[in-house]
């Protein structure tokens, strides 16, 4: 899954109840309204976190006029396409080599369960007044770039993407 092609933004549109999936580009290219629709408040937090970080690294406005006009009209699809070039595998979450905030060369003698990355979520049974039984046994891949974006919560997650351990060439600064 690419953060920067594929529908993994959880969204409702303000006046409809049912959920879909959007691109990077549909959300950012489109003049239409919407709200992330994740089962925990905390996921929605650290989904438009990660949402404004993406922005903010990949279409940095030049100047203040060009500010006010991204506020005001949609991004442009050829801006978009732009803004993503130098950047389409770093946002690869099975990346070969370099997948998207992890470290691919770590080896685990025991897998751990995905629930760990959820705060709140213990394996004691009393975790279910609160959270939802099995809730970390059915997260999709975009709920799962988005938790593990949620401990990087206290860190500049700007400064994380700039500092990537990828290769020499296209760095962001």
């Amino acid at each position: 899954m690419n953060l920067l092609t594929d529908p993994w933004i959880p969204v409702r549109q303000q006046t409809e109840a049912a959920a879909q999936k959007l691109t990077l580009q549909q959300l950012l290219c489109k003049d239409e309204h919407w709200e992330l629709c994740l089962p925990r408040d905390d996921m929605e937090l650290a989904a438009l976190q990660l949402l404004i970080c993406l922005t903010q690294i990949l279409f940095h406005p030049k100047d203040t006029a060009e500010l006010k006009q991204r506020i005001q009209v949609p991004l442009s699809r050829g801006n978009f396409d732009q803004g993503c070039a130098p950047y389409q595998d770093w946002f690869q979450l099975d990346h070969l080599e370099y997948p998207f905030m992890q470290v691919k060369a770590v080896r685990a003698e025991k897998i751990t369960n995905f629930y760990k990355l959820l705060t709140g979520l213990a394996s004691t049974t009393n975790s279910c007044f609160v959270n939802a039984s099995g809730l970390g046994d059915f997260l999709c891949g975009s709920c799962a770039s988005i938790v593990m974006c949620q401990h990087f919560s206290g860190h500049n997650i700007t400064q994380l993407f700039a500092t990537s351990q990828r290769p020499a060439g296209t760095h962001i600064r």
